[in-house]
């Protein structure tokens, strides 16, 4: 009987052990959508969406979390469309500028991570070779003296940081992502919605199922003890 217990602890303790390193999950971020666009060119406040946020027309942003080491992930690879929207540009010198931004498209070159640290909060740094996210828009529609200009603006992100907020049980989030182009422009895009709840991780499962087996040992001795 001593022997049959010892193996029952020592595979319920390999169980356990083998499945401490939590697997990590993909959640889906989407909702809100670009919120600024502040130019070095036109300088700060002169240009201005409408409407704001812009809104996502398709895709997604793609999450990972290990909820056993709070290692958070945005993945790379994920391509976002945004709602077609207006830019009037209000600078010194050139008066107002109109123009309607068509196709818009964010593409995730370089992912980024950050660590939850037991909190709810967390902020990604991007890392790798630039531009970390890649912009593409089809400009229709230009009015006004600075539309020579707008050929000539580099929205790729050469960095960025994503800032996010769960609620209490992970099921949604708030957040903004922050970009600086190459010429120190920078980009702001707000991001809300909903995300399915981070899963109970599996070595609490399979120790909980540990623990319930050598309960049934020391069970089964007690009882073959009285018995005999």
């Amino acid at each position: 009987m001593k022997t049959l217990r010892k193996t029952a602890i020592a595979a319920s303790l390999a169980l356990g052990l083998s499945a401490g390193i939590a697997q990590a999950e993909t959640y889906t971020l989407t909702g809100g959508g670009l919120t600024d666009i502040t130019s070095s060119t036109f300088g700060p406040g002169a240009i201005a969406l409408n409407p704001n946020p812009t809104g996502f027309d398709f895709g997604a942003l793609e999450l990972s979390i290990d909820s056993g080491t709070g290692d958070v992930s945005l993945l790379s690879g994920d391509v976002i469309g945004l709602s077609d929207f207006q830019v009037t540009i209000t600078a010194t010198g050139f008066g107002v500028t109109t123009v309607d931004a068509q196709n818009a498209t964010l593409t995730v070159n370089n992912g980024a991570t950050g660590n939850l640290g037991g909190g709810l909060s967390v902020s990604l740094t991007s890392s790798g070779t630039a531009p970390s996210i890649t912009t593409a828009a089809s400009y229709q529609n230009c009015s006004g003296d600075a539309c020579i200009l707008i050929p000539l603006l580099d929205l790729n992100l050469a960095f960025y940081t994503l800032n996010l907020d769960f609620a209490s049980d992970f099921s949604s989030f708030t957040g903004e992502l922050l970009g600086t182009t190459a010429n120190n422009s920078t980009m702001s895009i707000a991001l809300a919605g909903q995300v399915a709840p981070i899963p109970v991780p599996a070595a609490a499962w399979l120790f909980g199922s540990a623990l319930l087996g050598l309960t049934g040992v020391g069970r089964a001795r007690r009882t073959t003890g009285t018995r005999s």
